[in-house]
């Protein structure tokens, strides 16, 4: 399995690793706010999840919350106060079957020749009702003028997403990660990134050039033609190789319009 990645660092902040191991591979971005110290402790420490007897649901479920529990606790312990996403995948190279891991807007996705799916859940407050449920009595807005701007955020902090690592001045923010299993076949490919990314590239274009290219600096590059104000992580994981020049037909994606695609 090859994975590939690109990084475009305004702030520092975005932090990315992948470790190769004789029956595991981990890859992963942590997407740090408030500073790089938190996404920092995650990427030092991460390799230590790889220690599984074996690879059943229950009993990596358990071991990657104890372990996002371990990262946010190291956190807290550390003299700063700043916080961090974080996304996994942690992929069993003979089988082919994966976990990924993730708490925040740090999304990653499985695609296929044919169709997609999601396979990390956003904790933004906006964009996820049962967290705004669960912690309705802690979200508020910034205010400007007397009227509400912006995404709903949680207060003391002022955080826009629920669960992350860190953010010890967010005493409502959890750790607990959402969790999916499955499975990579042939021609699959699945792609993790920073909302620098997210924010920026649209859906159809960024399946579009990872089906043709599988060259995570093709997403930068479009994230950066948009207008990028954050940090820009793109890593792909895929059995193909990745192509470093794309053909006449993709360069309408850098200079058209887009609308969204479901395949």
């Amino acid at each position: 399995m090859n994975s590939y990645v690109k990084k475009i660092d305004l702030k520092g902040e975005d932090r990315h690793f992948v470790h190769d191991e004789p029956e595991y591979m981990l890859f992963g971005v942590a997407d740090g706010h408030g500073g790089h110290h938190a996404a920092e402790i995650c990427k030092q420490n991460v390799p230590e999840i790889l220690n599984f007897e074996n690879f059943n649901d229950d009993t990596v479920t358990e071991i990657l919350k104890k372990f996002f529990t371990f990262l946010h606790e190291k956190c807290l312990k550390s003299e700063y106060s700043s916080g961090s996403t974080l996304t996994i995948v942690i992929l069993h190279k003979n089988t082919r079957k994966y976990v990924c891991a993730n708490v925040g807007d740090s999304h990653a996705i499985h695609i296929k020749p044919t169709t997609y799916f999601w396979i990390t859940n956003s904790h933004r407050l906006q964009d996820n009702a049962n967290e705004r449920q669960r912690l309705k009595d802690y979200i508020s807005y910034i205010m400007e003028d007397g009227v509400k701007i912006g995404p709903p955020r949680l207060f003391p902090g002022g955080l826009s997403c629920s669960r992350s690592i860190g953010d010890s001045d967010c005493q409502h923010i959890i750790c607990e990660p959402s969790i999916y299993f499955d499975r990579m076949e042939d021609n699959d490919s699945i792609v993790i990134c920073t909302d620098g990314i997210w924010d920026k590239v649209p859906l159809d274009k960024l399946i579009t050039l990872t089906r043709n290219t599988y060259n995570p600096e093709f997403l930068c590059r479009l994230a950066t033609k948009k207008g990028i104000f954050d940090d820009c992580t793109a890593l792909i994981i895929t059995s193909e190789k990745c192509k470093t020049s794309m053909h006449t037909g993709l360069f309408h994606l850098f200079t058209r319009s887009s609308s969204y695609s479901s395949s």
